[in-house]
């Protein structure tokens, strides 16, 4: 079905992808395993939206700009204090697995809106 949809990975590369999706290492994939999938895919395109430059890294300002486009108008405070909590080693960006690692708590429900 994966190539029928034009997607040809390689047997290590599904393997590969099947070892860190199956997390309970039971040796198949499922549905719960298999939705969390499609939530970290959601979230990779947010990253992707919110890094306009496409540096890998997630600035002060394309975070402004992100949450405003969706209508949250953030403070000068808040917008640094927003930054503090997702950026957890401190080099003023948010990279791809700050995101990730930030919005793994996040309820499902709520990635939702991240789509």
């Amino acid at each position: 079905a994966l190539r029928e949809s034009g997607c040809d990975l390689s047997q290590p590369d599904l393997a590969a992808i099947l070892r860190k999706v199956d997390l309970d290492g039971s040796g198949s994939v499922s549905y719960a395993e298999f939705r969390l999938l499609f939530d970290e895919g959601r979230l990779l395109a947010a990253f992707r939206d919110f890094d306009a430059d496409g540096s890998g890294a997630i600035t002060r300002e394309e975070l402004r700009r992100a949450l405003a486009s969706c209508g949250t108008h953030l403070s000068s405070g808040q917008l640094r204090r927003a930054m503090q909590q997702v950026d957890s080693s401190g080099d003023g960006t948010v990279s791809q697995e700050e995101f990730l690692t930030f919005f793994a708590a996040v309820p499902f429900a709520s990635l939702k809106s991240v789509s």
